[in-house]
């Protein structure tokens, strides 16, 4: 770790004996000594950045807590909830993050995610990023709908998994259905977003989702149809269609023999693009 631990933010109080400090009447022959010792803890510090260590002594108080001997009005402003941290017990790593603090006395218990912290525990760096100091601006629903290939509205904005599965680009479901000739059944095999399948009658595969497509009967979704080799041991390829979404739920796959124009059995692939809701 780095001796800038050590350092005070107040210029006069960095009187330590060299080459820790810069005390008052220093010899000479010290300058140097501090100087090329500033240098390796400012190397050392970039070297462990994005992390920084306070100093702070952590005795466990147990698995998930520690505690550090400074206020808790001051302990708060470092220890703050979603602050990622990594401490040393018993010379291992461990990773976590602050769930928040509590005052004890003169002193403050720091909890944390982890759940395995023991009486070795000894010191730890903490992330110089804190979540609690920055309001990012977070792309909407809208930002969505209107960004495009080229567009840059989104560029300075988090976009979260609850906007980004509005944006057209983004699949709303996708699956590889297996037909086995020799149970004459399908099978969903790979799928994002999709329950189950079923077929009673040759030729139409009733595909369900997981989660519901709210405006999948519009005109803004279609399955789109990837390869398909007919029945086991058959080199025709099929035809696929699906004229519409049954609900916001389910949709037909229709299975064509290119040759005949009938329907049959077919293994196949397909993904959904669309708008999940009207913008």
């Amino acid at each position: 770790m780095s001796n800038i631990k050590n350092w005070r933010v107040t210029a006069s109080d960095n009187t330590s004996a060299a080459p820790a400090g810069a005390p008052e009447g220093w010899a000479p022959s010290a300058v140097n000594n501090t100087i090329r010792q500033q240098m390796a803890d400012h190397r050392t510090q970039w070297q462990e950045a994005p992390w920084f260590d306070w100093g702070h002594v952590l005795v466990q108080t147990g698995t998930q807590a520690f505690r550090v001997s400074i206020s808790n009005t001051v302990a708060s402003t470092i220890y703050t909830a979603g602050r990622r941290l990594k401490m040393v017990d018993g010379g291992v790593t461990i990773a976590g993050e602050v769930v928040a603090t509590s005052a004890s006395g003169s002193n403050t218990i720091v909890s944390v995610s982890s759940s395995n912290l023991s009486a070795s525990l000894s010191s730890g760096s903490i992330s110089i990023f804190d979540p609690g100091s920055v309001t990012w601006p977070v792309a909407s629903k809208m930002d969505m709908y209107t960004d495009t290939i080229t567009s840059s509205v989104n560029s300075a904005k988090l976009v979260t998994p609850a906007a980004l599965k509005h944006h057209v680009g983004v699949a709303k479901a996708w699956g590889y259905v297996a037909y086995s000739v020799t149970g004459s059944n399908y099978t969903l095999i790979n799928s994002w977003n999709v329950l189950s399948v079923t077929s009673t009658i040759t030729g139409l595969v009733n595909v369900y989702f997981q989660t519901s497509i709210s405006d999948s009967t519009g005109p803004d979704f279609k399955p789109i149809f990837g390869s398909g080799h007919g029945p086991e041991g058959s080199p025709s390829p099929y035809i696929f269609s699906a004229p519409g979404f049954n609900s916001p739920s389910y949709f037909t796959a229709y299975l064509y023999k290119p040759a005949t124009g009938s329907l049959g059995d077919s293994s196949f692939t397909f993904v959904v693009y669309g708008l999940l809701e009207s913008p």
